[in-house]
């Protein structure tokens, strides 16, 4: 009884031994980080980028792969973002709200990897709107930490932002956005 035991039990060691190993972890942000809102006007392109956004997440990762995003959550200070020229920052603060609603924020559950890519649906909430995003966003690892890159193409409106103007209405924003970013998340 005692020799059948011990070939059991060294049968379920070995089985083990040789499964792949899914962690739960979780990962913060790192300072690779960099998100940028670029869009058009009457005048020229524009673009407004910022390195200060806050995030979390939780992942699964096998044998040093990640596998699933179980959760993630971003914060960006909307008033972070700069474009370099203090009329514009203004005008783009003033649409987004940033007073009353200081944050852009993302959130998004169980999102599946597939190879280098994830389908990211979540919600996006700007100016104190929320909206419902689907977007394609690659993965890669680099040192220790999972890179995400993507970019999210939207309307101003879709978030209850009139396009801002400038110079008496002679210079007018496009409707038409990107939201692209880097986002480095490094183990916790």
């Amino acid at each position: 009884m005692i020799n059948l035991t011990l070939k059991i039990s060294t049968l379920f060691f070995f089985l083990l031994l040789f499964q792949p190993i899914l962690a739960q972890s979780n990962f913060v942000l790192n300072g690779n980080t960099e998100m940028v809102v670029s869009g058009t006007s009457t005048l020229h392109d524009w673009k407004m980028t910022s390195s200060q956004a806050e995030g979390k997440a939780v992942m699964v990762t096998e044998n040093g792969s990640l596998k699933k995003v179980n959760h993630i959550q971003l914060r960006l200070p909307a008033e972070s973002l700069k474009s370099g020229t203090n009329g514009l920052d203004k005008n783009a603060y003033g649409a987004l709200k940033t007073k009353s609603h200081p944050d852009i924020q993302y959130e998004a559950s169980n999102l599946e990897v597939t190879g280098n890519e994830i389908l990211a649906k979540g919600k996006l909430t700007i100016a104190g709107k929320s909206v419902d995003t689907e977007f394609p966003v690659k993965v890669k690892k680099e040192n220790n930490a999972f890179v995400f890159n993507g970019v999210y193409s939207c309307k101003l409106s879709d978030f209850g932002i009139n396009p801002p103007t400038a110079m008496l209405g002679t210079i007018k924003t496009g409707d038409d956005i990107n939201l692209s970013f880097q986002a480095s998340f490094a183990a916790k």
